[in-house]
């Protein structure tokens, strides 16, 4: 048990401090650069660098946790429970869906390839491995450790983990006071990670937390591109 407090506790401290790096150090434009590189844009080094000290953790301390996509049952109710909650990103767009679906149209058939690599960028990483650090990696450790426990504090690691990219992007992007911005953006993320590390508690399956994280992140990003487009045209 104190190995494995031992590992959780220096690998929250190790995520935590790459955060910082990648959002709010010096080293933030050289990571930039690379990811903006026209012809290197599928790799995101930030992304990779996180599943490589990943990589190192697992291998070096042989934790044995659940396996990342349970088959036969679980496999479908994940992926019931993941398409559910991604539809359930809708929900602020539902007085205007079919102006939202316009939206998505115009951006496809005005930018595919912009529009294509947005989908892959959250699939594979927004999706895929965000979901294997935080649901599968730290929910599986804290499970061993504390139960059913990790459905609350699993969550509240992972919103600790998005501080630094939280005030990079508060400082970048938006007008609101501190406190607005995060009752805006902390309560329905920390809502939304609960209910992801429950789903994986329940059936020990990735596929529906990738799923529901992609697509409330592509909704999100249909959102920022409208208003983006609306602030250039001003």
């Amino acid at each position: 048990m104190n190995k494995l407090l031992n590992v959780t506790v220096i690998s929250g401290l190790v995520f935590l401090v790459l955060e910082w790096v990648f959002w709010r150090s010096p080293a933030k434009f050289l990571f930039e650069k690379i990811s903006k590189t026209s012809l290197w844009w599928w790799i995101q080094p930030h992304y990779l660098l996180r599943m490589l000290i990943l990589g190192v953790v697992l291998f070096t301390t042989k934790v044995n946790l659940w396996p990342i996509f349970a088959n036969s049952t679980n496999w479908f109710l994940s992926l019931g429970a993941g398409i559910f909650l991604g539809l359930g990103s809708l929900w602020p767009v539902r007085a205007s869906a079919g102006n939202f679906w316009q939206k998505v149209k115009a951006w496809y058939f005005k930018d595919k390839y912009s529009f294509v690599q947005t989908i892959f960028y959250l699939v594979v990483y927004g999706g895929f491995a965000e979901e294997l650090l935080f649901r599968w990696f730290f929910a599986g450790i804290l499970w061993l450790q504390i139960g059913w426990w990790v459905i609350i504090l699993g969550p509240a690691l992972n919103i600790i983990w998005h501080i630094p990219y939280w005030s990079y992007l508060y400082k970048l992007q938006t007008k609101d006071d501190w406190r607005t911005f995060s009752v805006k953006l902390l309560m329905p993320a920390t809502f939304f990670a609960i209910v992801l590390t429950s789903i994986v508690v329940f059936t020990h399956n990735l596929i529906g937390p990738i799923i529901a994280h992609a697509f409330s992140d592509w909704v999100g990003a249909v959102l920022r591109r409208d208003h983006s487009s609306k602030a250039d045209s001003c």
